[in-house]
């Protein structure tokens, strides 16, 4: 059976997405639950490493068949990077209520998991509707 084409960005967006998960939540285990540092310079330190990896992946495989013939730009990250500063205040948002709530959490990493999953979608629908529409002239950045 073949898949659909939205289904099938949707589904490539969420592998793109848990790398990047994995890299933000490494970022964040070693920072703030082995080195002690401050749960939200570690939430924003492992968003930056996330974000850049994803926008690359998406732009080269999630969304190649709207971005084949356009270049990597930094028009095009800071895109991205806006739609992805919707999931990432809803990743704080719930990250600190979890912590919040969950007084005793056995590791911090467990909220920013929680965190991360509840910006997804929105991250996907702007991304698709909004970062990788398809190619227009980005590359003059």
């Amino acid at each position: 059976m073949k898949l659909n084409l939205p289904y099938k960005e949707l589904i490539l967006f969420a592998l793109v997405g848990g790398l990047g998960t994995v890299s933000n939540l490494l970022v964040f285990f070693l920072g703030a639950d082995v080195a002690g540092m401050n749960v939200n310079i570690m939430t924003v330190l492992g968003f930056m490493v996330g974000v850049s990896q994803n926008y690359i992946l998406n732009h080269h495989w999630t969304f190649s068949h709207k971005m084949s013939t356009a270049p990597l730009s930094w028009k095009g990250f800071f895109k991205f990077l806006s739609v992805s500063l919707v999931g990432f205040a809803v990743n704080m948002a719930v990250l600190n209520l979890v912590i919040y709530l969950w007084t005793d959490i056995p590791l911090k990493t467990i909220a920013q998991a929680i965190g991360i999953l509840a910006g997804m979608f929105l991250n996907f629908l702007g991304s698709k509707f909004f970062v990788f529409r398809g190619h227009r002239d980005d590359s003059a950045s």
